[in-house]
């Protein structure tokens, strides 16, 4: 009895004999607060070290059970019943060895168990408890506490033998293969009711390998794999717990054929964990027995735990042996030498060119140091330089001399240390090169240095050489003709003198990363990149950079061509090809005005605006558009202030002679531009630098005037700004012109649609009155033959007048929005489609387009009409689309026909706009932003499609963007629109 015990029997003592009141007696309380009595006992036994990182259910194990047989034992007191514990204290034991229990630590849970019951009773106090109670409980917990020690002392006894068969193995056996086949005899001999045994261990594809079987027939068994979660092993290893079925032979769990040919009954799996991670499974079988004891079961457990282990280490020490003939197979291969040594100076490590070097074999090289190997006044160099690796923990680059037959060699030796687990040096690597025959070959480029030089000097393009600082050594003549610089401003400067910002700030990173990283971003690959000429202009230059390592040091030479021409021709070209796309895409001449400032305002200037003449003979301002969104509300001020005709403005003077200006912007300018001191102010707020004007002709008649005004100076010559407003006027002016066209033809229509309407209209009304009044007349009237026929011959005369209207009508509805003609041909869809997408792709090299084409594109299609529609459908995926998305365009054949598919990203067309979409005028949310139609392009699309007989649907959703689909078939049907 434990010293809790004693001091409640005394303090029962105090109290006088046992009592009888109504309140429970122990067994009863246990029975009745066995919840709270677990939870107190659970967390007292958690300060157990081995009980800390145990579940909860594996904690309590058979503590419930065995509280409730420790109330019925109580309880006989009273009721004269003879209870016993059973096999629970046994089975209690035995999960506590496998929980990793020890003797001590199993007997201290039980006693807590104890005073967990004590304590509670005292601190309710209203308990009738008896010195016959308390002694039953003790008696009880000692029967368990025997019992313990009894399955302890036995399970010890079994486990330490077959743990040190088991460790005795690991040192026996010789590789991976004869430890496991070793290890699975040493389980055969010592689980008496085991007749077979095999181990399967894990592979990177989650497989699991027999690697060693006995009982099985082993070299059949060894063939057998099966992935992680099939089958019995499978399973095991999925679940990591161990598993046990009665009947392997007829079991559909166990797939393995040699376990049910063997006639196993019993079989039990167990997984082998290191360091969380399931390696492999163990399994045992019997051929008479459908389970194993929990003995038999522990021991298994306990013998895999430990084998677990010793398998890890032999898989490494495996590992480590192929590693090692590898790295040694691959060093041997180096041209260079390459050698470890320890503190000492020993060597540990050679390759084959290292053994050539001194002249031996590697088991008369190794273990061997400087001073036996070669002379003392070199090997005390060699040592001086090792001994400064191993104390710096740096490495270390020096020139070394080794004495070889022919002669003293000459080795660029890299040294640096290895450090052990601790970070600490504990030994040094070397590569030592020979550069003796590199250093022959420096007398003969120094004697080309002078030819060199010559040739940089009458180089065209600039050529620098820097070190590995940025620091600037050499320069040839063109460089200073490039950037106005004299030789001697830049020797001795950082190259980033020549370069704009971000580029000055950055390159000294930049360098320092290239020299530590190796990585590569424009050395080696060549660039364009902006420059700084000593006057602070900012140009475009073609840069390529070679890299040299010279005994000297590390170097680098740029190659720098001056392509500003070239630039401004690609970006005028670009531009215009741009306008002259975005320009055509529209009609409407607001739109194309808004167009028109966009371009102007993207790519030349920094604030423009557009001009035109009216029908007064005066020019009147039609846009203002600025770059800078915040300088909008003060360039809508210059809209009340147009240029008069007549007047001294440039703009007016320009409209009147036809000849553009180019021209710094000064007082006089402004001067001469403003209308009044408002005017003037405005410009001066805008800050004008230069400014271009040009006139807008079409057709010899002129249209008005564009302005294009910057207000940052130098950022394209005024002669490249002119020469490209040119022709962005020559395409506006055309746009412009066509648009007028457009719309008085559209007026001409209109009021020709209205009169044939109305004429229509009046015409059926007296037409109607008498083709009625003469049917009246021949039904009622009685009339001669004479009349008869003169009646007959009015109706039929009002019948053809009817047909004539009608027919006037539909020719005007034709007009208006009837069929298009279409002339088929033979055509392969898939080339027509590439060819469009690739001159659209001209007018858009900013923009991601990419075509696809499956299966037989060849038809009967009108080509021009189904281009027409590709860059229809194509432009309006690029107008609506986002920036940075790419417009995927697909053809393919489908049944008797082909399918055109044309995909982009973004908003999606508005719910309200899908139904009338391919109605004409209808315009998508672009045109608000001055980017859109007049809406007839998707109308034209679909009455060409209609015209081939096909069919074309729209699906646009925020997920997967907009589609347009159009289906032809490879020979056209004749189709009423």
């Amino acid at each position: 009895m434990d010293e809790a015990s004693g001091d409640y029997l005394s303090h029962m003592s105090n109290l006088g004999a046992e009592t009888t009141s109504a309140s429970l007696r122990l067994g009863d309380f246990i029975q009745e607060r066995r919840a709270e009595l677990l939870e107190a006992w659970e967390r007292r036994v958690r300060v157990y070290t081995v009980a800390r990182h145990l579940s909860g259910p594996v904690l309590r194990d058979h503590v419930p059970q065995l509280l409730d047989r420790l109330a019925r034992v109580i309880q006989g007191v009273h009721t004269g019943a003879v209870e016993t514990l059973g096999e629970l204290p046994d089975l209690h034991a035995l999960e506590r060895l496998v929980a990793g229990y020890d003797l001590h630590t199993a007997a201290r849970e039980l006693g807590d168990l104890r005073d967990t019951i004590l304590e509670f009773w005292e601190r309710e106090a209203a308990g009738a408890i008896t010195i016959r109670e308390v002694r039953r409980l003790d008696q009880a917990i000692d029967e368990i506490l025997a019992i313990s020690v009894d399955r302890f002392a036995r399970a010890r006894e079994r486990t330490l033998r077959a743990l040190d068969r088991v460790s005795s193995v690991s040192w026996q056996a010789g590789d991976l293969a004869a430890f496991l086949h070793q290890l699975m005899a040493v389980v055969l001999e010592t689980v008496a009711a085991v007749d077979a045994v095999s181990l399967q261990l894990k592979d990177e594809a989650d497989v699991l390998h027999v690697r060693a079987a006995i009982g099985l027939g082993e070299e059949r068994a060894l063939g057998f794999s099966q992935r992680v979660g099939e089958g019995f092993a499978g399973r095991v290893a999925r679940l990591r717990e161990p598993m046990l079925v009665r009947d392997a032979t007829n079991d559909p769990l166990v797939i393995n054929p040699h376990i049910r040919e063997q006639g196993i009954r019993a079989l039990y799996g167990v997984p082998l964990v290191h360091q969380d991670e399931v390696i492999g499974v163990a399994q045992m079988g019997s051929r008479s027995a459908f389970e194993f004891s929990d003995d038999d079961q522990q021991l298994f457990r306990t013998m895999a735990q430990r084998a677990t282990a010793l398998i890890v280490q032999a898989q490494l020490t495996e590992r480590l042996r192929s590693s090692e003939a590898r790295l040694q197979a691959i060093i041997d291969h180096a041209p260079a030498a390459i050698f470890v040594k320890d503190p000492e100076g020993r060597i540990r490590l050679a390759n084959q060119e290292m053994l050539a070097i001194f002249g031996r074999s590697r088991e008369e090289l190794l273990g061997k140091t400087n001073h036996e190997l070669v002379s003392p006044d070199i090997a005390d160099v060699l040592r001086a330089n090792d001994l400064e690796v191993l104390r710096s923990g740096q490495s270390l680059t020096v020139e070394e001399v080794f004495p070889r037959e022919d002669g003293p060699h000459t080795y660029l030796s890299v040294k640096f240390p290895l450090p052990d687990e601790n970070g600490e040096p504990h030994a040094l690597c070397g590569i030592s090169t020979d550069i003796t025959e590199r250093r022959r070959t420096e007398e003969a480029l120094r004697a080309t240095s002078q030819r060199l030089k010559a040739i940089l000097d009458a180089a065209v393009d600039s050529i620098i050489t820097i070190d590995d600082q940025g620091t600037i050594l050499d320069v040839n003549p063109a460089t200073t003709r490039l950037f106005g610089y004299a030789p001697e401003e830049l020797t001795g400067r950082n190259i980033s003198m020549l370069m704009p910002e971000p580029d000055r700030s950055s390159h000294d990173t930049y360098m320092r990363n290239y020299l530590r990283t190796g990585v590569r971003k424009v050395i080696g690959i060549g660039r364009e990149v902006l420059g700084q000429r000593k006057d602070g202009t900012v140009f475009p230059i073609e840069l390529s950079i070679g890299e040299m390592v010279l005994p000297g040091g590390r170097f680098f030479t740029g190659m720098m061509k001056d392509i500003s021409r070239r630039k401004t021709a690609q970006h005028a070209q670009a531009m215009l090809v741009e306008a002259g796309t975005l320009l055509a895409q529209s009609l409407d001449l607001a739109s194309t005005l808004r167009s028109l400032a966009h371009l102007t305002v993207t790519h030349l200037s920094d604030y423009c605006t557009v001009d035109l003449l009216g029908d007064d003979g005066q020019l009147h301002r039609q846009v203002v558009l600025a770059r800078d969104p915040a300088l909008q509300p003060v360039a809508d001020r210059l809209m009340a202030f147009p240029p008069r005709v007549g007047s001294s403005s440039p703009m007016a003077r320009v409209l009147e002679t036809g000849r553009p200006q180019a021209t710094e912007v000064g007082a006089e300018w402004l001067e001469a531009v403003a209308l009044n001191a408002e005017h003037r102010a405005v410009l001066e707020q805008l800050g004008a630098r230069t400014a271009v004007i040009v006139p807008l002709v079409a057709r010899g008649r002129k249209l008005g005037v564009l302005n294009m005004t910057t207000c940052e100076a130098g950022r394209m010559p005024l002669s490249a700004m002119l020469e490209m407003a040119r022709g962005m006027a020559d395409r506006a002016a055309i746009a412009i012109d066509n648009a007028r066209l457009l719309r008085e033809a559209q007026e001409a229509v209109r009021v020709r649609e209205d009169v044939v309407a109305i004429v229509s209209h009046d015409l059926r009304n007296p037409l109607n009155a008498i083709s009625l009044a003469s049917l009246a007349m021949l039904r009622h009237e009685p009339l001669t033959e004479a009349q008869n026929r003169s009646l007959r011959r009015i109706i039929s005369a009002a019948d053809r007048a009817h047909r004539m209207i009608r027919d006037l009508l539909d020719f005007t509805q034709a007009r208006a929005g009837g069929a298009i003609p279409i002339h088929p041909r033979p055509v392969d869809l898939h080339e027509l489609t590439r060819q469009v997408v690739d001159e659209v792709h001209l007018a858009n090299p900013g923009r991601d387009i990419s075509v696809e084409a499956r299966g037989d594109g060849h038809g009967e299609f009108d080509e021009d009409r189904l281009a027409q529609v590709i860059t229809n459908l194509v432009g309006n995926a690029l107008q609506h689309s986002p920036a940075g998305t790419p417009v995927r365009v697909s053809s393919r054949a489908e049944g008797d026909g082909v399918t055109l598919v044309v995909h982009n990203q973004g908003p999606p067309i508005p719910a309200e706009l899908r139904p009338v979409i391919f109605e004409p005028y209808r315009r998508g949310p672009a045109a608000a932003l001055g980017r859109g139609s007049i809406g007839l392009g998707l109308y034209i699309t679909r009455q060409i499609v209609l015209g081939h007989g096909g069919h074309i649907d729209v699906r646009s959703t925020e997920k997967d963007g907009t589609h347009f689909t159009v289906w032809l078939p490879r020979t056209p049907a004749r189709v009423v629109q």
